[in-house]
């Protein structure tokens, strides 16, 4: 087997990428994370001080995800809690595990995988959190989370 050192279209960039690389990774999860308390903020603003989670909780029964206030009240607690702790990099592997596994839920048990560009209300867009969340499950937190402060991990 051969080995070769790759060579840059423009030299100048190797430095700039060899410095950015470790980031990549950090900011990918902080993203992802931050995403997610997005989703799950209007849900915890609404089961704090609003109508409640009722409407949510009606569409999920509707799909057969039963008792729906139960189901509403865990998506809430994944996408808003478990987005921080992802975004926080603590805990990272057991809340990208409960992410992912409610993204494939959505994706094939919701939606039902019958339509798959997001623009037509399709899986596209769930089914790509879906991935990167697993891909969290898998690796962890990486260099610059919290969780390597812990001395356990998931």
């Amino acid at each position: 087997m051969r080995t070769t050192t790759r060579q840059y279209y423009i030299p100048a960039l190797a430095a700039i990428h060899q410095k950015l690389k470790p980031l990549a990774l950090p900011l990918l999860r902080i993203s992802l994370g931050a995403l997610f308390v997005a989703h799950g903020y209007g849900k915890f603003k609404g089961a704090l001080f609003g109508d409640g989670l009722e409407g949510m909780a009606g569409r999920l029964g509707e799909k057969g995800f039963e008792p729906g206030i139960i189901w509403a009240w865990g998506t809430m607690i994944i996408e808003f809690f478990g987005g921080m702790a992802i975004a926080l990099g603590l805990f990272t592997r057991l809340f990208a595990f409960l992410a992912a596994l409610m993204m494939y839920l959505i994706v094939f048990k919701y939606k039902g995988a019958e339509i798959f560009f997001a623009h037509r209300g399709g899986i596209e867009y769930d089914l790509v959190l879906a991935v990167l969340f697993s891909v969290f499950a898998i690796i962890g937190s990486g260099k610059y989370g919290l969780d390597n402060n812990l001395r356990k991990t998931f």
